[in-house]
């Protein structure tokens, strides 16, 4: 993903954490600057890591989705949408 963000530098990235260890290790992935060639990007977290252990994810950097695939896009959709 680091590779990924530094050739497309996209606005947001989506990423579902599906294990807790996923979720340990975004943390500390999201806080190693060293790691970025411009900028950890922008993120939207969700995923049953994230939501079975919310106060955890709240110290991931951007915005954390709740509900299924449908109600993540959602929200990703009425965001994007605003900020046109």
């Amino acid at each position: 993903m680091e590779r990924a963000a530094a050739a497309l530098d996209p606005a947001w990235v989506v990423v579902s954490l599906t294990m807790p260890e996923s979720l340990e290790l975004a943390l500390g992935w999201t806080s190693d600057h060293r790691r970025w060639s411009r900028h950890t990007p922008r993120a939207w977290w969700g995923g049953p890591a994230v939501a079975n252990a919310p106060d955890l994810a709240t110290r991931l950097p951007g915005g954390l989705l709740d509900g299924d695939v449908d109600a993540g896009a959602a929200t990703v959709d009425a965001a994007l949408a605003r900020r046109r």
